[in-house]
């Protein structure tokens, strides 16, 4: 049973991690590892143990590497003589970076995390793999006290929720982003879009997003996407524009194809 828990990493999935961690009876968080000499401000609240040597772990069920996708490598080999769960939380890193431990898996929630955002952790997909039968009833076990959506998904599954996690969440804050500097070079009112943004997605969980596509390249409205173009360009976001458009209008063709 997975009681006592070690955190490798600092950054916004770790904080994440202690926070619902922190908020269930009968598990103790026994370190945080790091690699700054002081613990970071935003987990001192927690008042946890701090250490910026992983030589110096200390004992636990259950080791959470909470690192960027490049390090998970490298903290493995440091855990890899443990007893504990030693398990990375990347959706895109194969399980088989831990086969030198003697017990592993994964635990990937499937959200997007920032240090001051407020989540409802019982509502997160978690996708768990494991070593063996004996580590998936632990890992289980341990989330269900945390979330009860939970689904056992092999590497390749998990990397292409991952896929398509960067392409919902990730790319389409960077065209909010592109977006808000348009309307700030312009001193206009960004809070103008946001019921578009939250009608945007919430469409997409009554109808699928195909049926829902609207816009100048649904409709393949050559002349107003050529003047969107001319104008973007002193934005450096004409090539992207372009090419969503592009591939609306060629999905959207294949789809009227079909």
């Amino acid at each position: 049973m997975i009681k006592e828990i070690s955190i490798v990493g600092t950054g916004n999935l770790a904080y994440h991690f202690v926070e619902m961690i922190s908020r269930v009876d009968g598990l103790n968080i026994n370190e945080i590892i790091g690699r700054q000499e002081k613990i970071p401000k935003a987990f001192r609240k927690f008042e946890l143990n701090y250490s910026s040597k992983i030589s110096n772990t200390l004992k636990s069920d259950l080791y959470l590497i909470l690192v960027s996708d490049d390090y998970i490598k490298d903290i493995c080999c440091n855990l890899k003589n443990l007893n504990g769960i030693v398990s990375h939380c990347s959706g895109s890193i194969d399980i088989e970076v831990l086969k030198e431990c003697n017990n592993y898996g994964v635990i990937y929630p499937l959200q997007t995390f920032s240090m001051n955002s407020k989540l409802d952790y019982s509502k997160i997909p978690f996708l768990l793999e494991a070593s063996d039968k004996e580590v998936k009833n632990q890992l289980n076990e341990f989330i269900s006290k945390i979330s009860k959506n939970i689904s056992f998904e092999n590497s390749e599954s998990r990397f292409i929720y991952h896929i398509t996690g960067v392409i919902i969440n990730n790319f389409t804050n960077h065209l909010i982003v592109k977006s808000q500097q348009i309307i700030k070079s312009n001193n206009l009112n960004f809070e103008f879009l946001h019921p578009l943004i939250e009608e945007t997605i919430k469409k997409t969980e009554l109808i699928s997003a195909l049926e829902a596509q609207t816009g100048p390249a649904k409709r393949n409205d050559k002349i107003t996407i050529e003047k969107h173009i001319d104008y973007l360009k002193k934005y450096d976001v004409e090539k992207l524009y372009r090419a969503i458009s592009d591939s609306i209008i060629n999905t959207n063709f294949v789809e009227d194809e079909l």
